[in-house]
């Protein structure tokens, strides 16, 4: 199928490319999601470049126009070009062949001038438009403008074909249904459930870059109606088991707590996601400390999807918060409150957009203790370090400890906080501590 497209403006840079291009007997195209959102009247995404001539060739081209150019990957034939105002990725038309798994990853790559031997390869109809520079003519193989007017995705071929060698592509079907607002086939969607065991060849490392983009997905372009519900789909397709490991088996999402994710702010979807997954797995019901951490290391860290230290221990002090607010026992409440006035601000900021009633009435329970005079933290307690040492003639190295022993009985309103009372008590505890 063939359209004109007249009144796409692109770079001059480009156009110049494209013309010395074609000077050399060749073509140049533009693919994927830029002339994908350029009929949806989206904003554009990275602008890909692709032709029939060998990317070594136009390599020379582009460094013949005064263009800084390197190649990229010779296997792919892909090759970096920067221009004053921008820069692109070009690559070679060609074919690729996998063996069975869905590793993401071609054994055998061969350059090809045939486009629509390009095109068999790429994964869903609206991704596999072409738009030639020199010509204005728009290129569809697959019924690809037909899916954009139907807001629907599918993939190219059969999707038997487009799973079987590559299980990202179930990720990035999730993901684009999700930003672009689109509806997937019903058999793409069938099929990918199928194939959704080809996830487990995928690295953890791949599965969660996806993942985090497929959380946020629905802020990627801001006048983009959220229709498609990733976690439907997640649930449908039934991938946590294959991403995650057996102990998933027929896991989904539940409801509860939707409606707080997906009112949270970008920076905080991801923790939101986590605190979905860990609810529901936990059944709702308060876990022991230890078991929260392990699920934690297991699932998000070097067990599960290797996430970072430092996100694993966000995610791990934001369950345990929530567990707090949500299951907390009368007389300790007051103690819970300590460890959310001490915990770290950015953990206090996901819990006052992920619960922000419950997080209005902690704040409010934490002002009528301060007001009180009873402390939460030692900055609050009426007595410094070296008033600990010069006046209750505590040995620098028990500050800390009789501080922690103060805190506690202040928290527990058998103490006082005045200097006072805090000096007489430090001088027990003191006494106390070396007689042990």
């Amino acid at each position: 199928m063939e359209n004109k497209l007249n009144n796409l403006t692109l770079d001059n840079n480009l156009i110049k490319l494209a013309k010395a291009i074609a000077k050399n007997n060749g073509n140049l195209y533009i693919v994927g999601g830029y002339i994908r959102n350029y009929f949806l009247d989206l904003k554009n995404t990275d602008l890909d470049i692709c032709g029939d001539l060998t990317y070594d060739k136009v390599l020379e081209i582009a460094l013949s126009l005064g263009f800084d150019a390197h190649i990229i990957n010779k296997k792919l034939g892909t090759v970096l070009i920067k221009t004053d105002t921008d820069e692109y990725e070009y690559t070679t038309f060609r074919k690729e062949n996998y063996t069975t798994g869905g590793a993401h990853s071609p054994t055998d790559v061969s350059f090809v001038s045939d486009i629509k031997l390009d095109a068999s390869r790429r994964d869903f109809s609206v991704n596999a438009l072409y738009y030639n520079i020199n010509t204005g003519e728009i290129l569809d193989f697959y019924e690809g403008l037909g899916d954009l007017s139907n807001k629907s995705l599918k993939c190219i071929k059969t999707p038997e074909e487009v799973f079987e060698s590559d299980g990202l592509r179930i990720l990035r079907l999730i993901r684009i249904a999700s930003e672009l607002g689109f509806d997937i086939e019903k058999r793409t969607k069938e099929c990918a459930k199928t194939y959704s065991h080809q996830l487990k060849d995928i690295t953890p490392e791949r599965v969660l870059k996806e993942l985090k983009k497929i959380v946020v997905s629905d802020f990627k372009y801001d006048t983009t109606p959220f229709k498609e519900n990733f976690l439907d789909n997640f649930n449908y397709i039934q991938l946590f088991k294959h991403v995650l490991g057996p102990n998933f088996d027929n896991f989904k999402i539940k409801s509860n707590y939707r409606k707080n994710f997906f009112d949270l702010p970008k920076h905080f979807r991801y923790a939101g996601f986590c605190m979905l997954f860990l609810a529901n797995y936990f059944k709702f019901k308060h876990m022991p400390t230890p078991q929260v951490q392990w699920a934690c290391n297991y699932i998000f860290g070097n067990s599960g999807l290797r996430d970072s230290a430092k996100d694993v221990t966000t995610i791990f002090a934001s369950y345990s918060l929530i567990q707090e607010i949500l299951f907390n026992k009368k007389n300790r409440y007051k103690h819970f409150l300590h460890n959310f006035y001490n915990a770290d601000s950015e953990i206090k900021k996901f819990i006052e957009a992920f619960l922000p009633k419950e997080y209005a009435k902690i704040m409010l329970d934490i002002k009528l203790l301060l007001a009180k005079n009873i402390p939460l933290s030692f900055e609050e307690l009426n007595i410094s370090n070296l008033e600990l040492i010069n006046i209750a003639r505590i040995d620098k190295h028990k500050t800390s400890k009789i501080k922690a022993r103060l805190l506690l009985s202040c928290l527990n309103e058998d103490l006082a906080n005045t200097k006072n009372n805090l000096i007489i008590e430090a001088r027990y505890l003191n006494i106390k501590l070396e007689n042990l």
